[in-house]
C-alpha cells in the first residue's frame, strides 16, 4: 500500500542551530529600544487624554444654557442676549487663572528641587587630596571619566560608601544627578545621615 518506513531507519531531526551571540544581543537591544519607545508615548499621550478631558468638563460646565436665549416672535429666529459672553469670556479668565496657578505650582517645585539638591551639594564633606590619610577607599580610577587618581589631585569622597571621583568630574554629575555614579544612593540620603549619625 504506502512506502512505509520502519522508524529505526528514519533519521532524526536535526536541531536547529544555535542563535549567534550578536543576533541575540541585537533582539535584546530591540526589545530594549521598543519599551523605551512605549514608555515615552504612554508618557506623552496619558497627560494629552487627561488635559482633553479637563477641557471637555471645562467646556460643559462653562456653556451657556439654553435659558438665556429668548426667541424674537416676530422673525421666529433665536436671539442671544448680551449676557451670552459672559459666561464665555468667565471660563476663558478662569482657565487663564488655572494655567497661571499651575505654572506657578510647576515652578515652585522645581525651586523646591532645585533647593535641596544645592543644599545636599553643600552638605557634602570637603575635597580631600588624592593619596592623602582621609581617603579610606580602595579606587585608583575615576568611575566617570575613567582617569586613574594621581597623588594630590583634588577628589571628592561619598561618606556612606566612601567612593571616590574627581571634583570635577562629581561636580557635574551630581548637576545632572544626584546620586552616587557607583551605588546610586541618593547624595541627599547621604547628607541625612550625616546629620544624624
Amino acid at each position: 500500500m504506502y512506502n512505509m518506513v520502519p522508524q529505526a531507519f528514519v533519521p532524526p531531526h536535526p536541531m536547529p542551530p544555535p542563535l549567534h551571540p550578536i543576533l541575540s544581543f541585537i533582539a535584546i537591544v530591540c526589545i530594549a529600544i521598543l519599551f523605551y519607545v512605549v514608555i515615552i508615548v504612554v508618557s506623552v499621550v496619558v497627560p494629552l487624554f487627561i488635559l482633553l478631558v479637563i477641557a471637555d468638563i471645562c467646556d460643559l460646565f462653562c456653556m451657556p444654557s439654553n435659558e438665556s436665549r429668548d426667541r424674537d416672535l416676530e422673525d421666529g429666529e433665536r436671539i442671544a442676549h448680551q449676557s451670552e459672553e459672559i459666561p464665555y469670556s468667565s471660563c476663558f479668565i478662569l482657565n487663564i487663572r488655572i494655567w497661571a496657578s499651575l505654572k506657578m505650582l510647576i515652578v515652585a517645585v522645581i525651586e523646591v528641587s532645585k533647593r535641596e539638591k544645592h543644599q545636599a551639594l553643600e552638605k557634602l564633606p570637603p575635597l580631600v587630596n588624592y593619596g592623602s590619610k582621609e581617603i579610606a577607599s580602595t579606587c585608583t580610577v575615576c568611575v566617570i571619566c575613567l582617569e586613574d587618581f594621581k597623588n594630590g589631585q583634588s577628589c571628592q569622597v561619598f561618606p556612606s560608601c566612601n567612593h571616590v571621583f574627581h571634583s570635577n568630574c562629581i561636580g557635574y554629575w551630581l548637576k545632572k544627578s544626584p546620586t552616587c555614579p557607583i551605588c546610586r544612593v541618593p547624595v541627599m540620603f547621604q547628607s541625612c545621615s550625616q546629620r544624624y549619625t
